[in-house]
């Protein structure tokens, strides 16, 4: 189920039980929906962090130009980033070769390269 349908049914179920949350004042209810909003993604498995709690974290940042370390090449900027339990840091890598076009990357998977760099394979497979 994606975060978007969790919330939705979140709010389905919170609206179900609008007689239970009633009483509550108008900011106080809607503070109850996004408890529940974020009760259900955690139970969905989700988790909700801002992307300043992971800045030092990170190895590249955005704009930043990479290259692919092995097997198939891709070299392009970080454009966005993700997290998985099994990727806690990943990157959304657009190529500079086929402009729009995405792939995720662990950041294992993945080095930093100059600007006007060129990506060479160095047999680290």
């Amino acid at each position: 189920m994606t975060a978007r349908d969790v919330m939705a049914k979140s709010i389905l179920d919170a609206g179900r039980n609008m007689g239970a949350l009633a009483h509550h004042s108008a900011k106080t209810f809607e503070g109850k929906i996004v408890e529940f909003q974020l009760h259900d993604l955690k139970a969905a498995g989700y988790s909700i962090i801002h992307e300043s709690e992971i800045h030092g974290a990170r190895k590249f940042e955005k704009g930043e130009r990479v290259t692919k370390i092995s097997g198939s090449s891709w070299t392009g900027r970080v454009v966005g980033f993700y997290s998985t339990k099994l990727t806690p840091i990943g990157y959304c890598v657009e190529s500079e070769n086929e402009p729009g076009s995405v792939q995720i990357y662990p950041e294992a998977a993945i080095r930093a390269l100059p600007d006007g760099g060129v990506a060479v394979d160095i047999g680290h497979d």
